[in-house]
């Protein structure tokens, strides 16, 4: 048997402190979306605030040139350039994924500084460059583009050119699931790929760098060229707000080259795990708990997995919480019911996801205890739960024990609207039922039962609209320690 003590296990933990966790409390509302932000900037170098750029005569500085091959001239302009004045705009025409290079030639132009800036139509800094050329932009929407010069030093005429380049990188994906590699040369530089995406699909977009390392950063944006958070980092989730092209540009952090993979998949991203796993089933391991120091392990588990978890040979002053985390940080299961000395069970439960599930041993009082993971075999199979038929049904089930928790999943699309209710399969009164809903990005958007552990009310949900399209995650569980028996659970799905 394995000794597991509060301080040693905490490490081990991978830092999944109290911060880490979630309870779900009934009457979740839905998680409000933060609003876009405008003007992003890449991570590339900038000079000081500079005087709004004032943009020139669209006759003379637009060249109107879409698809073009490597070495065209998309715009070409020899300008006068002098420090303190008005940034000088050039416009020019491209299409979506167009690859392009800006560049400045001095012409007898005497110690002239400056930044070089190319600026998409919604107005989006898609790349800068200090003294220097952007050596290689993919261009993320079509349309009219601007390049910014500001002079800070210096001054005299000076050439500025924009032309195609070869399609180095960047990529039109006509999906999710799909992946490319590229390659960011030393220097001033951004990539960018698309991807249709229709309203409410829940999507992931990753980068990495090849052989580890420093990601690429990324910005995402959406169908109206407005990020969706410019600081997520690397491993974006998302919900598309409207369907139509979504992009992401990829620069270097530091302006190096850099080897990277990009990739968009459907669902919600997890977070990776790290090292082995605290604990795995059909083990049993002697836990010693401090007061007010909870316990924070972590178990490895596969979609439709069955498990049990006891804690048992609880010291007469102890008292123990159990909850267990889905890989998304949100509770799937509790034990809470019993008291000081008593022991406490997740009787049953199925695992809804892939991935890094954790068990949170909350104490009260001080003392050692008994805890166990058990995988439940074809000799106990589950008592409800499972796959829903789309359209709706019903199915019967029953709760061995207070401790049960059935959970039964479903696709849907964005827009559709879920009724579910319970009765009692011919017995009365109705049991105490309590139903959360997940959606597919892991997170709560409703329960039933009020949070009481012993409220009477059966559990409905009336209509309730489903903003995501993928699968959702329905979780049935008595609310109180006589709830054991049969129920029926009814559900509607409709577009």
């Amino acid at each position: 048997m394995t000794t597991l003590t509060t301080s040693t296990m905490n490490r081990l933990s991978l830092a999944l402190g109290l911060a880490a966790v979630v309870l779900l409390a009934a009457g979740c509302a839905i998680p409000e979306t933060p609003p876009p932000v405008s003007a992003p900037v890449i991570a590339t170098p900038q000079a000081d605030a500079t005087p709004t750029p004032t943009a020139l005569p669209p006759s003379a500085h637009t060249v109107a040139r879409r698809g073009m091959g490597s070495g065209a001239l998309l715009a070409d302009e020899t300008v006068e350039l002098a420090a303190g004045a008005a940034p000088l705009v050039l416009g020019f025409d491209a299409a979506p994924l167009q690859v392009i290079r800006v560049q400045l030639t001095p012409d007898r132009a005497a110690g002239l500084t400056y930044t070089l800036r190319v600026v998409d139509r919604f107005g989006n800094l898609l790349a800068a460059a200090e003294n220097a050329s952007i050596a290689e932009l993919v261009l993320p929407f079509g349309g009219t583009h601007r390049v910014e010069v500001q002079a800070h030093g210096g001054g005299g005429p000076a050439r500025i050119s924009v032309l195609a380049a070869d399609a180095a990188a960047g990529q039109a994906f006509d999906r999710t699931g799909q992946r490319a590699e590229g390659a960011l040369p030393a220097g001033a530089a951004a990539h960018a790929y698309t991807v249709p995406l229709a309203a409410g699909d829940v999507v992931t977009f990753r980068a990495a760098a090849q052989g580890g390392g420093a990601a690429p950063a990324m910005i995402v944006y959406g169908p109206d060229g407005q990020p969706h958070d410019r600081d997520a980092g690397p491993v974006q989730t998302f919900v598309a707000a409207a369907g139509g092209t979504h992009a992401a540009v990829l620069t270097s952090p530091d302006g190096a080259a850099l080897d990277y993979t990009f990739e968009v998949t459907a669902g919600a991203a997890l977070p990776e795990p790290e090292g082995a796993a605290d604990l795995a089933p059909g083990r049993t391991y002697r836990a010693e708990l401090a007061d007010g120091s909870p316990l924070v392990l972590t178990l490895d588990g596969h979609i439709g997995d069955a498990l049990s978890v006891a804690i048992e040979d609880v010291s007469p002053g102890l008292d123990v919480d159990l909850h267990l985390l889905t890989p998304y940080g949100m509770v799937l299961a509790h034990a809470l019911r019993a008291g000081a000395g008593q022991p406490e069970r997740i009787d049953e439960m199925q695992l809804p996801y892939d991935g890094r599930y954790t068990l949170r041993v909350t104490p009260r009082g001080s003392g050692a205890a008994k805890l166990t993971v058990a995988a439940l075999g074809a000799g106990s199979p589950p008592t409800g739960g499972g796959a829903l038929n789309v359209g709706g049904g019903s199915r019967l089930a029953r709760f061995d024990a207070p401790g049960a928790f059935h959970v039964y999943t479903f696709d849907a699309a964005a827009g559709s609207t879920l009724s579910a209710s319970i009765d009692g399969a011919g017995v009365a009164p109705p049991p105490a039922v309590g139903l959360t809903l997940l959606g597919p990005d892991g997170q709560p958007l409703l329960a039933t039962g009020g949070g009481e552990l012993d409220a009477l009310a059966p559990a409905a949900l009336d209509a309730v609209l489903l903003p995501m399209t993928g699968r959702y995650v329905l979780v049935a569980y008595p609310l109180a320690a006589s709830e054991a028996g049969y129920y029926r659970l009814h559900w509607e799905l409709a577009e």
